[in-house]
């Protein structure tokens, strides 16, 4: 299944490359290619991106898609979301996603935030583990977190969530739960 989301991936990067659009490859595909142990492997693939990059990527990659852009939201969870079949991969766009929790607010922000601390694997653009750390604790999946824990080191993206922190991208808020 890797080689697969790999070969996607390289599909999507080259389909994109004299595109404007910015994303990132998150979740447990980008987990499983850092080489991150996870209890069951990936089965699809999350794509991050600002919204306007959504559109850009349903765009580019029209022969594609399975499901166009389309808001989704739940208790968590918003965002637009375009769902894509590549190399009999589910590949699914996420704009937007904002994640809300009682004493949370965390928005990706993939173009002015994020990609400045994106790393290069295999050529594709993944999201930074602080994300992860941040993502992982917000849905309550211990078992991410402690592995994301043991890769990261004590300090070693300290200043990616800060940054997070800094440009309003994660909003922690005592009061929140009060409403």
């Amino acid at each position: 299944m890797m080689q697969a989301i790999i070969s996607a991936m390289h599909t999507m990067a080259h389909a994109l490359a004299g595109s404007e659009a910015v994303w990132l490859l998150g979740g447990s595909s980008a987990l499983a290619m850092r080489g991150i142990a996870l209890a069951a492997p990936p089965r699809d693939v999350d794509v991050y991106a600002d919204e306007m990059d959504v559109h850009r990527i349903a765009n580019e990659l029209q022969q594609y898609v399975v499901k166009p852009a389309h808001y989704s939201a739940t208790a968590l969870y918003a965002s637009t979301r375009v769902l894509l079949r590549m190399h009999g991969v589910d590949v699914e766009i996420v704009g937007d996603l904002t994640v809300t929790t009682p004493s949370s607010r965390y928005t990706v922000r993939v173009r002015d935030v994020l990609m400045h601390d994106a790393e290069l694997c295999h050529g594709i653009p993944l999201m930074p583990l602080a994300h992860e750390y941040v993502f992982n604790v917000l849905r309550a999946r211990q078992d991410r977190v402690d592995a994301l824990e043991a890769r990261m080191g004590e300090d070693c993206h300290r200043a990616v969530v800060q940054r997070l922190i800094a440009t309003r991208s994660w909003i922690m808020d005592s009061h929140r739960g009060n409403e």
